[in-house]
């Protein structure tokens, strides 16, 4: 009988992962058109000061914590400024959700952003990394 048991709560254990890995969603674009025409920005997924030449975009979120991390491009990163939103800090903390593209450890990288929500740094390729702030 205790084997049983054991059996089923090794079942219901997997059946609840299962369940909450579908919460997490990822999307990718090639341009902020596709963006826009998906409504992530609307839904909140994409804040809207992404500049209107981000391509590359991967967005990946999760329903229940509403946490999210973001990577995109642009032509000619050193010359895109950040946005008013942003300002720098010395600490970031660390991803708990990230894009594919997403390096080892971006909250250890210099030039970190507060963007309001969302921590940001421009790794050495010139990919733009976010990630959510916890709390927001």
């Amino acid at each position: 009988m205790r084997w049983i048991n054991l059996g089923i709560a090794m079942i219901a254990s997997v059946a609840l992962t299962a369940c909450f890995n579908d919460l997490r969603m990822y999307s990718t674009y090639e341009n902020m058109d596709e963006v826009n025409a998906d409504g992530a920005i609307i839904r909140g997924w994409i804040p809207d000061w992404l500049p209107e030449n981000a391509i590359a975009i991967h967005e990946h979120h999760d329903l229940d914590t509403n946490i999210r991390a973001i990577s995109f491009t642009v032509d000619q990163p050193e010359e895109w400024p950040w946005p008013i939103e942003c300002i720098p800090v010395e600490t970031a903390v660390r991803p708990r959700i990230r894009t594919n593209l997403f390096p080892r450890a971006p909250h250890r990288f210099d030039d970190l952003q507060d963007c309001a929500e969302l921590f940001a740094v421009r790794d050495p390729d010139g990919v733009v990394h976010m990630w959510s702030i916890p709390g927001f």
